[in-house]
């Protein structure tokens, strides 16, 4: 399963936001393994947060690619990194990351994703339809648009939304960070997609993961309990293909508000 995460200009935390997901506790019926992976064309963060220096997983990744399309073999490149979150992680700079992120995509590692029996949580930065990378996108079962709830952040992510459906046929919803300004509804109703969900602006937890990783006291943060509910709702809509603009409404809530 493959969920891809996006943001417009200006927005917060995509990255964050994506290693949230991909260490909050799953509370639907599958427990389904969790893949963080950077592909960012503009570098990586995560290597820089967190000081850990091994080389890229996604070069391994890329390499093996060529060769076989096995996920367990490219998901054993993936690491710890922060503690109990598996990640693969992108090059550090653009000058490295962009034709890794191109290679990757040419050789179809979004399909092997979507056939894995593996969550692959894909940070794919800030995109637009312009970028040389923006195929990278290709293959995604659904597309959050990570979006500040402020005026600028709303009138960012519209435009970034309207280009999104205009180039991918599958669901794109929005996931808001911090506290919102406007309710949900009625930011979702501008923009146009449903809000699957709000994720916290919570700075403390957000080094509590990177520190210490997946563990009891995260759990226990705003931002681990914020993104729980929202996993499940992104994998729901992951695994309904083709689902209609009611369809995916309905999954996050008919006025588009996130439940939970």
């Amino acid at each position: 399963m493959l969920i891809g995460l996006v943001s417009a200009k200006g927005a917060p935390g995509v990255t964050t936001t994506a290693l949230a997901l991909s260490a909050a506790q799953h509370s639907g019926s599958s427990d389904r393994l969790r893949v963080f992976c950077e592909f960012d064309p503009s570098g990586g963060d995560v290597e820089c947060w967190t000081g850990r220096s091994d080389e890229s997983g996604l070069l391994r990744v890329v390499g093996d690619l060529r060769r076989t399309t096995e996920s367990d073999t490219l998901l054993a490149h993936a690491v710890d990194t922060p503690p109990k979150v598996r990640s693969i992680l992108a090059p550090a700079g653009r000058r490295e990351a962009a034709p890794t992120v191109d290679a990757a995509t040419n050789l179809g590692l979004a399909a092997v994703w979507r056939a894995a029996d593996t969550v692959v949580l894909l940070d794919a930065g800030r995109w637009s339809p312009d970028q040389p990378a923006a195929r990278r996108l290709e293959g995604c079962e659904v597309l959050a648009v990570v979006c500040a709830p402020t005026v600028a952040g709303v009138q960012h992510a519209s435009v970034l939304v309207d280009d999104l459906q205009a180039r991918f046929d599958v669901p794109v919803v929005l996931i808001l960070v911090g506290t919102a300004s406007y309710p949900p509804e009625e930011i979702a109703s501008t923009v146009g997609v449903p809000a699957a969900g709000l994720v916290a602006w919570d700075p403390r937890g957000v080094r509590i993961l990177l520190s210490s990783g997946a563990t009891r006291i995260w759990a226990r943060t705003a931002l681990a309990r914020s993104a729980g509910g929202l996993l499940d709702r992104l994998m729901s809509l992951a695994e309904a293909p083709g689902a209609s603009d009611s369809r995916v409404k309905e999954r996050c809530d008919v006025s588009g508000v996130p439940r939970g």
